[in-house]
């Protein structure tokens, strides 16, 4: 990326291959995330994405209608998109009297691929925490949708409680307990996998009850 408002490239010699709309857009959005990322909400405007785009301000607003519809795009939905898979991939844990072991490796799972997505996206994570500080009242709307998705995470989690092994526990405090562990891991652990093994044996082994403890150490030590 190059300093804020210059213009991205240089003299070209040979012609530029004209893109389609759908192209353009995905290529608006690809130098939006990178100018959000680095210079952050305030200071990243529709024009100097366009100029780092090597396109007109008018074309950005024609396809995003405003910056805020631009940010949205750009980093807003692809984080809530993250997230409902997230969720979506996550239901089994939650199925009534499931088994102890499909349990722990399910919540392996869980926990390696969130930490992978993380990691792969990390640049519109930061874009996202730059503007919940930026612009609070954009920052509160996304944080309620991003809320409403991991508490419908966290509502089924609360299922594992009713069910033996596992022993009564707040779905939503586990929710949040993974979710803000795996940024954080994402961001500054130099060893993910360590990161998520040690996660998942903390967080499984809490959630369940004595007799749950003593049968999945049982059959995983067989």
């Amino acid at each position: 990326m190059t300093e804020l408002g210059a213009k991205r490239g240089s003299e070209r010699s040979e012609p530029v291959q004209r893109l389609s709309g759908a192209e353009r857009r995905a290529q608006i959005l690809a130098v939006a995330r990178e100018c959000f990322t680095e210079f952050g909400y305030q200071r990243t405007t529709t024009a100097v994405v366009a100029e780092h785009a090597g396109v007109s301000d008018s074309l950005v607003i024609k396809h995003f209608g405003s910056k805020e519809g631009l940010f949205r795009s750009a980093v807003a939905d692809p984080v809530l998109r993250l997230i409902r898979e997230q969720v979506a991939q996550n239901r089994p844990l939650a199925q009534s009297g499931l088994d102890v072991v499909v349990g722990y490796q399910e919540t392996a799972n869980f926990v390696r691929n969130l930490l992978a997505v993380i990691r792969a996206e990390r640049g519109i994570f930061r874009a996202m925490a730059s503007t919940m500080y930026e612009f609070p009242a954009l920052a509160g709307e996304i944080r309620d949708l991003i809320a409403g998705h991991l508490d419908e995470l966290a509502t089924s989690l609360d299922n594992l409680g009713r069910p033996a092994p596992f022993r009564p526990h707040s779905g939503r405090t586990v929710t949040y307990t993974v979710v803000g562990g795996a940024i954080v891991a994402a961001v500054f652990h130099d060893d993910p996998d360590t990161y998520a093994n040690e996660l998942t044996d903390m967080l499984f082994f809490g959630l369940l009850s004595p007799s749950g403890r003593r049968s999945l150490r049982s059959r995983m030590s067989s």
